[in-house]
């Protein structure tokens, strides 16, 4: 008997660009995938090469077009509800060393950053997670290898938390809210800081 092979209309509109022996059931395009399948494609139909990457050129832009691609909304940069639980528990403990007096304030702001730092990993991931989970257009960009990257989608829904100074001394004062929210006086000029360096540092 014939066996059934589940798929997607979008799997059918690549695979309709590419020659047969490429077509492989649940290959998943994202920045991974795609890489593979050119690689594969340079290597078993070298001559065909520009005409199948102008094929799946054509089709992702008819998709985008005619569905508004990774298009995204104000409800999509919404503080991630991962983040909004993090921000909470580091604020609770960045208090508690604010509050022991006991500390000099050079102790106090390597334990904020420690702190902080503690944090940062799994922030990002979960933020990355939720979105992707959410549907989230920017998340799937990321995923895509289109645009972007985690950290830039934690700032956007999380906060960048750390920044350094002109002389790569962490500066002590965490980004707990994200871009789109806005950030508080004190977030904003440490902020200054660490985007004037990464200016100075580009250049």
């Amino acid at each position: 008997g014939t066996s059934m092979i589940r798929t997607t209309l979008g799997r059918l509109l690549v695979d309709e660009q590419l020659p047969e022996d490429l077509r492989t059931p649940g290959r998943v395009l994202d920045k991974a995938g795609i890489s593979k399948l050119f690689e594969e494609v340079a290597d078993k139909h070298p001559d065909d090469y520009t005409a199948i990457a102008q094929r799946l050129s054509d089709v992702g832009r008819d998709v985008a077009f005619s569905t508004g691609g990774l298009s995204f909304g104000l409800k999509h940069l919404r503080p991630a509800a991962s983040a909004l639980k993090h921000r909470a528990a580091l604020e609770r403990e960045i208090n508690a060393i604010d509050d022991d007096v006991t500390l000099t304030d050079d102790e106090q702001e390597k334990r904020i950053i420690a702190a902080t730092e503690a944090n940062a990993k799994a922030v990002e991931t979960e933020i990355y997670d939720e979105s992707l989970a959410e549907k989230n257009p920017l998340a799937l960009q990321i995923l895509s290898g289109t645009r972007g990257s985690r950290s830039n989608l934690k700032s956007l829904r999380g906060g960048d938390l750390l920044y350094t100074d002109h002389r790569d001394r962490i500066i002590p004062v965490p980004i707990l809210r994200s871009y789109s929210e806005g950030l508080r006086p004190e977030e904003y000029f440490a902020g200054a800081f660490g985007a004037r360096k990464g200016v100075l540092d580009t250049k």
